[in-house]
Order: C-alpha cells, then structure tokens, then sequence
C-alpha cells in the first residue's frame, strides 16, 4: 500500500502500478518499482509505503530518520575519503598502513554507527531535531548528536 503524506495527512492513496502527480510534478509508475531507493520510498515529500499498521506520523518519522542517517553516511563517507589510498595501498601491496590512520579510521565508523543508534532511537520528531541542535554551556557549543572525530 503506498499513500502521499502532506502536511502530516495522508491526502490519497493510488491503486496499481500507474503514474502519480507530487506537488505539481509528474512521476512515471517506475516511482513504485525497484529503480527508486528504499530511501526515497520512505521520504514523506514522495510516496511511502507505510508499515502495517503505520500512521501519517509514522511514515514522517522514518522518513526523517532515514534523511539524516543518510546525512551522516554521507558526512562519513566524506571524512574517510581522502584517506580510503592508504587502504588501497596497503590491499595492492601488502604495506601496513600505519596503526594511527587505522585507528581513527575505526573511530570515524564507529561515531557514525553511534550517530545512527541515536537517531534510530529518537522516539518523535522533537527528539530527533534535538540531536541536531547547537547549544553552548560555559563557553562549549556542542550537540546531543556529537562530532565525528578529527585526525591529528
């Protein structure tokens, strides 16, 4: 069963394996088959496929959810990136890439594993901004949330 959410209500519910207009754009049925990402399916603004049982306010959490998990895997993939050589290198060759790159390699997966615990642990939608948000104490600004640590 699939359902467009706007504004937190579910305003249809298309039948079959037909196009389907979104706010003014027109997708092909190819948006309910297996060329769109789980990803997009479960993004609130498309079209989701609820869980049984689900509600509209289900189907905005996980699309949430799944948007900043992405956001982190992206912000992940981007801070391991300009060191992914020294792996390579060391698969090719044999060389032993030094222990503190493959420390802090470890360190960076498994802040974003955590990052994504928390998000999936977010029990509605203010907790899940709550993660997000700056806020300073004695001069520290930081977030629930936290940072992906740094290479020195």
């Amino acid at each position: 069963m699939f359902a467009i959410v706007e504004s937190g209500s579910i305003t249809s519910m298309p039948n079959g394996n037909k196009g389907v207009e979104i706010n003014g754009v027109k997708h092909s049925r190819d948006i309910f088959s297996s060329k769109w990402t789980q990803a997009q399916i479960d993004d609130p603004t498309l079209v989701g496929q609820a869980p049984d049982g689900a509600d509209t306010n289900t189907v905005r959490l996980i699309g949430l959810k799944t948007i900043k998990k992405e956001l982190i895997d992206s912000q992940c993939a981007g801070i391991l990136a300009p060191s992914d050589w020294r792996v390579i290198k060391e698969q090719e060759t044999g060389s032993a890439m030094d222990s503190g790159w493959k420390t802090w390699r470890g360190n960076v997966r498994t802040k974003c594993n955590s990052m994504q615990t928390q998000i999936d642990n977010a029990a509605n939608v203010d907790a899940l901004s709550a993660l997000f948000t700056y806020t300073t104490t004695d001069g520290v600004t930081s977030r629930p949330l936290g940072e992906f640590p740094v290479k020195e």
